[in-house]
């Protein structure tokens, strides 16, 4: 295992970055954007027009990579995917119940993701580089959670929340939380100095206390996904039974220490009654009208659905339904809802072809990643029941992450032909009978 491991280091080694130095400094520009929001702690920049900067730092890099010879590259599926669900939500606008809304959401947030997700598959082809992406991401939701708690910034009802963007929702902020639990994990576990194992190892601490002040029953449920995965992959495959009982005996103390309220909510997962935080139990029961609702409208509107972002305004009562699903049916119809359906499971074959590949090589730094990646799709499959999640940003950086790993682990695979050649040869024949010959 040692040879097969420092050969596949050696490969790795080889695979060098090939697109423009610009072009990826812009990509990580954007990450720190997104996942710091700097304008959230800082007020000045409130009147700064972050998201345009966003979009012309996007557009940049795309100018970057063009010119560097990016356009080469063949597009991975996922990409195509994403724009296919780009072009259906345009083509929706026209038969939208507020064309103008509907216009402001696709143009200047959807489009914003599917530009940053085609420039994240197509430039990033390093393992450094694509490391360096999910540290920012997961070094984000540490230092924002510990931001919120030294501030002690809640929402309205008393909730950990932080800012006016993406975190400013409490259940938000606890996906974020969940999703980013797997990489933190990686991350400590492949730490060398114990300071920055210290550090990881707090900062999944730190996430686990920050979940609960967030009192999001639909979080609980994702880091309980999330956790399990991690602890499946890390710990049981990976042998590492240390770990198991390391987070097993965490748990027990987070249950002990954990506030009687927060327990009471949890509880109302499966009775649906009211606790301290929602004394009258209407959330749970509004929720569950929000979710017939939204599934009658996709019935009503199959095909063009009611327009992206219309389902608050349609619903009469500006609340979301909490669940991405079944709202994007709502907004874009089933077309819309099977092209993203479509889109995870190019990422699921693309996680799970790759994941395989790492463990032929035996590669510790890819094993690990794969664990991660894995861990947190497989935790947004779960928890986009439970958030409206279709339009963010988060969603296509972690999407598009998938097909960046799996070229870099068909690069470093042992004795299976050219060191860089791109994976989607072998996806070919899993997806030749689901999608049309244009989407190979």
């Amino acid at each position: 295992m040692a040879r097969v491991s420092g050969t596949a280091n050696a490969l790795l080694r080889k695979i060098g970055p090939t697109k423009p130095a610009g072009a990826y400094a812009a990509v990580v520009a954007l990450a720190f954007l997104y996942f710091f929001r700097p304008e959230d702690f800082l007020t000045p920049l409130h009147a700064i027009p972050m998201a345009k900067i966003t979009g012309v730092v996007a557009l940049v890099a795309l100018i970057f990579n063009q010119m560097g010879g990016g356009g080469s590259t063949k597009m991975p599926r996922e990409t195509k995917l994403m724009l296919l669900l780009l072009l259906w939500l345009c083509i929706c606008i026209p038969f939208a119940y507020w064309i103008t809304g509907a216009f402001n959401v696709v143009t200047q947030k959807f489009a914003k993701a599917v530009i940053t997700g085609f420039l994240v598959t197509m430039i990033v082809r390093s393992l450094p580089w694509l490391r360096r992406l999910v540290f920012l991401q997961a070094f984000a939701v540490v230092l924002i959670v510990a931001i919120a708690f030294l501030t002690h910034s809640r929402d309205h009802s008393g909730r950990l929340a932080l800012g006016n963007g993406e975190y400013d929702n409490a259940n938000d902020l606890a996906m974020a939380i969940a999703i980013n639990l797997p990489f933190c994990m990686m991350f400590m576990l492949r730490a060398r100095s114990p300071f920055i194992k210290a550090f990881w190892g707090l900062g999944v601490c730190g996430l686990l206390i920050g979940l609960m002040a967030t009192y999001s029953r639909s979080g609980f449920v994702a880091a309980a996904v999330a956790m399990v995965l991690s602890l499946w992959d890390f710990g049981i495959k990976g042998r590492r039974f240390y770990l198991v009982a390391g987070v097993c005996v965490l748990g027990l103390l987070l249950v002990v220490v954990a506030p009687a309220k927060y327990r009471a909510r949890l509880i109302t997962i499966f009775t649906m009654e009211g606790d301290s935080v929602d004394p009258s139990g209407a959330s749970a029961v509004h929720r569950m009208e929000l979710l017939k609702q939204s599934m009658g409208l996709a019935l009503k509107h199959p095909i063009f659905g009611v327009g992206a972002g219309n389902f608050p305004i349609v619903a009469g009562n500006w609340q979301v339904a909490h669940n991405t699903y079944t709202e994007l049916a709502s907004e874009a119809g089933f077309p819309g809802l099977l092209i993203f359906i479509f889109l995870l499971r190019a990422a699921y074959v693309s996680i799970r072809d790759a994941r395989n590949r790492a463990e032929q090589t035996g590669d510790r730094e890819l094993r690990l990643l794969a664990g991660g990646l894995w861990a947190s799709f497989a935790t947004y499959a779960v928890a986009a029941f439970f958030a409206d999640s279709a339009y963010q940003l988060y969603v296509y950086f972690l999407l598009s992450y998938m097909p960046c790993f799996a070229y870099i682990a068909n690069a470093a695979e042992i004795n299976t032909g050219p060191a860089v050649a791109p994976p989607s040869g072998t996806r070919k024949k899993i997806y030749g009978r689901l999608q049309p010959a244009w989407l190979r």
